[in-house]
């Protein structure tokens, strides 16, 4: 068993990488036969993969700590090589897409591989690997402002999820005082909050028109691998949401105001229950332990699932600076 804090880290070789890569591409679809293709594609799978995993540890412990200058400086490595690797991601899709083997590539790895494939196609092209690196930079900024936040309440300093349990304070005022706490910090910082979400918008808007797309929406839909269904499909569900779901919402609303004896619900009134909300009791490792006990009893699938999480420490479920 193999448990995160045992997980091997390096920033790769990319000159190696891309060599590697590439002979495995460029070979592809001159291979005599589809078993042939199949190794190659694992092979290159596992190449790719190393790839992955290092730059996903980079991002991940750049936010569990972004006030540590090694996790934003691996982070920042991989984010400026991300898009060269990008594009070697979509070469690869390309042969895929284009083997004479399609079929019999089909059945080994089923039709949603290539359905995948086609969007990644669509959303790259080597002209916007800059655009790429401004997207990541710009994304970095707002994840060290967030992660930043210094907020004095009652005594203490509170980043922004050390905030959250006075939300739904049994006390009325302490709600409404520490929801002002966190708008306030949002209130200063604000001009840099704007620009960044502009430039954003900017870039990204970019981006789209340069692969050809109207806008950003349809290619953030590809991007997050939306084979199935699009925006027209979620503007649909939203207005069912207002036709169904927000009169059953008004009514539970009414309900609770009457509960919480209130003649008006503020947006801070968030609670269900006059003397507050049932909160967690115990140690963190309490009520990881009883969250165990809890999925075993629902499934064997889910109790050796969640065993699998704790027992391999991929959860990190502890509020801390940074």
């Amino acid at each position: 068993m193999l448990k995160y804090s045992d997980y091997d880290y390096k920033r790769i070789d990319v000159a190696k990488f891309k060599s590697d890569a590439n002979e495995v591409i460029d070979n592809f679809n001159s291979l005599p036969s589809a078993s042939d293709q199949i190794s190659h594609i694992k092979k290159l799978e596992k190449i790719m993969g190393e790839w992955a995993t290092y730059n996903a540890i980079a991002n991940l412990e750049y936010s569990r700590d972004t006030f540590s200058k090694k996790n934003k400086e691996e982070n920042e490595f991989y984010d400026n090589i991300g898009p060269e690797m990008q594009e070697i991601s979509t070469k690869y899709a390309t042969a895929m897409l284009e083997s004479p083997f399609r079929q019999e590539l089909e059945k080994e790895f089923g039709n949603h591989i290539f359905n995948l494939k086609e969007l990644e196609r669509k959303t790259f092209k080597p002209e916007i690997k800059d655009m790429l690196r401004e997207e990541s930079d710009l994304c970095n900024r707002y994840t060290e402002l967030i992660a930043s936040a210094k907020i004095d309440f009652q005594g203490e300093t509170y980043n922004l999820t050390g905030l959250g349990p006075f939300h739904s304070d049994s006390d009325r005022n302490t709600r409404k005082e520490s929801y002002k706490a966190k708008f306030d910090f949002f209130k200063q910082n604000g001009e840099e909050l704007d620009s960044i979400y502009d430039s954003l918008v900017k870039i990204r808007t970019k981006i789209a028109k340069t692969l050809g797309y109207e806008n950003y929406v349809e290619l953030g839909y590809n991007k997050l691998g939306r084979t199935d269904y699009n925006h027209k499909d979620v503007a649909n569900f939203r207005k069912q949401i207002v036709e169904y779901v927000v009169p059953i919402v008004s009514k539970l609303h009414n309900q609770r105001k009457s509960i919480l004896d209130l003649d008006y619900l503020y947006f801070y009134d968030s609670i269900n229950f006059k003397e507050g909300d049932p909160k967690p009791k115990g140690s963190l490792d309490h009520l990881v332990s009883e969250a165990q006990e809890m999925y075993r009893d629902l499934s064997t699938e889910t109790g050796d699932f969640f065993d699998m999480m704790v027992n391999e420490e991929l959860m990190d479920l502890e509020n801390r600076k940074g």
